[in-house]
């Protein structure tokens, strides 16, 4: 009986540590997973963190040097009184209060950009999805300060033809303005002018668009 409890003793003491080291190595490489998690995860948020804040760095940059207009039709104030005519532009704070008159004008216009650069309008226009169903879109145009004009549509619309034949209505439409304007950097009162004649011309798309599909139908 003596021997078997020595035995029993020895085989004790033998297997406890054993068991322990293996409960240690478990935890261990739970602990370096989680470690090692929690650092990637870390790291990739700072990383993504400080890429962010360089970007909202260089926009803040940009937005500080041109300081544009910007006005969406959220933005309108009903109750505001406005600048209504382009006569009475003469000052950048006249012409932001002239581009809310005419946003508020036209339901059609999701928002207006202006800069020193250009006079950008998101007009709800006529397009195909994937080219077969009839949906309408907002699509930009841009005017730049050398009369060049430019047209943006959805890339689901499929509108090609479409665009050409808004920019062409669109160049029309501003190139006394812009050709009456000899400096790099417009008045605030011809970019007025030019918002005018590009919301003018957007909306004369639509609803030459908008007549020839009631026809059809």
């Amino acid at each position: 009986m003596k021997k078997i409890a020595t035995l029993v003793v020895l085989l004790g003491l033998t297997a406890q540590p054993a068991l322990a080291k293996i409960d240690v190595g478990v935890d261990a490489s739970v602990k370096a997973e989680s470690d090692s998690g929690a650092y990637t995860t870390l790291e990739s948020e700072t990383s993504a963190s400080s890429a962010a804040n360089a970007e909202a760095d260089s926009q803040a940059t940009i937005e500080i040097n041109t300081d544009p207009i910007v006005i969406t039709a959220s933005d309108i104030d009903e109750t505001e009184v406005n600048v209504t005519s382009t006569a009475e532009v003469n000052s950048k704070a006249s012409l932001d209060s002239y581009a809310r008159s005419v946003i508020k004008a036209n339901a059609d216009i999701r928002d207006v950009i202006i800069t020193d650069e250009h006079v950008a309008v998101s007009h709800r226009e006529h397009a195909r999805l994937f080219g077969i169903l009839p949906i309408k879109v907002f699509a930009r145009a841009y005017v730049s300060n050398d009369g060049n004009v430019e047209v943006k549509f959805p890339w689901y619309a499929f509108a090609s033809a479409k665009k050409a034949a808004l920019e062409s209505r669109v160049q029309a439409a501003v190139s006394t303005s812009v050709s009456a304007s000899a400096d790099a950097k417009l008045s605030a009162k011809t970019q007025a002018e030019i918002l005018t004649k590009t919301v003018a011309a957007m909306k004369a798309e639509m609803d030459a668009e908008t007549s020839a599909t009631a026809k059809v139908q």
